[in-house]
């Protein structure tokens, strides 16, 4: 769903004619990408010569050359989306490489993300009927319906929901930077162009920003507690100038998302099955989630 949404919105094509082969190679490019051995190696380009070719990454890039050329073969008015403005930046001197790799990393990051982050949240919620109660009774005005823009900040309750889930299983569990001047960490002088590491993950499991860190509350985002939270222990999508450019774009399309199920379904979790959490570019279920959707005031449903 989320990379049929990148597929609308980003590029402003269907993709849901190729969605079986982009996303198998996307799965594939992002195994790869978790074996790189340093974070200035994750995303080789294609011109990159010490970058081992694979099926995976020709595959994603030939996919994504595809739309471009097609777009710029079918030249129309700006429609919205990411690859009209970039192709329209072209007379200004962006180069075809830097439209295919901008496009690439909206791409790439653009669906992984979210689909996990709502992943997490459904299982959370399937973990604590009490919350997922409370969050149905916010969405009960909506009748089923998918809320329209204007109603994105009235659902106060649903924005706390994601941002508690997205405490404790950050989608972007680990992030990588290169000094550009040395730093002083503690005891520790680290020199420039050292590549260094932050973990959101660890930051926001530490009980001094966050009281009962294991705990789901989402509640802790409604009152006195979020006004004690450092600005810098909450940051599941980066900080300063590097921080991730579709922030706004990813909290719109999970609270839209979530809301849509939410109102509709309450999610159970399936007592025999141990989710594994796994540690790659993304903080994902390692071996699935499988769950059971409860239509609310109907039958279960088993999906996964």
């Amino acid at each position: 769903m989320t990379l049929d949404i990148v597929g609308h919105t980003l590029l402003g094509v269907d993709l849901s004619a190729r969605s079986s082969d982009i996303r198998g190679a996307l799965e594939s490019a992002l195994r790869e990408f978790g074996r790189a051995p340093a974070a200035g190696s994750l995303i080789p380009r294609r011109t990159d010569p010490s970058a081992l070719p694979s099926d995976a990454f020709v595959a994603v890039h030939a996919a994504l050359d595809a739309v471009i050329d097609e777009r710029r073969r079918n030249p129309s008015d700006d429609r919205g989306d990411v690859i009209s403005a970039l192709l329209a930046a072209q007379e200004a001197g962006l180069t075809d490489e830097e439209i295919h790799d901008n496009a690439m990393t909206l791409v790439m990051a653009g669906h992984e993300t979210t689909a996990n982050a709502l992943s997490w949240t459904l299982h959370l919620l399937g973990q604590h009927p009490g919350v997922a109660r409370a969050l149905h009774e916010e969405l009960r005005p909506l009748a089923g319906r998918a809320p329209r823009w204007d109603e994105l900040p009235n659902l106060i309750y649903t924005r706390a929901v994601l941002t508690e889930a997205m405490r404790l299983y950050p989608p972007a569990w680990v992030m990588g930077r290169t000094l550009t001047t040395p730093v002083t960490l503690g005891a520790w002088t680290v020199p420039a162009q050292t590549i260094v590491a932050a973990s959101p993950l660890l930051l926001h499991h530490d009980p001094r920003w966050f009281p009962a860190p294991e705990t789901f509350d989402p509640a802790r985002w409604l009152d006195i507690r979020k006004e004690s939270v450092p600005r810098n222990a909450y940051l599941p999508f980066g900080t300063g100038p590097r921080s991730c450019i579709g922030e706004q774009f990813a909290w719109a399309e999970a609270t839209t998302v979530l809301a849509t199920i939410a109102g509709t379904w309450s999610a159970q979790t399936l007592a025999e099955h141990q989710v594994v959490p796994q540690y790659a570019v993304t903080l994902r279920p390692g071996n699935g989630l499988p769950m059971r959707l409860n239509l609310w005031g109907g039958p279960a449903r088993p999906v996964e």
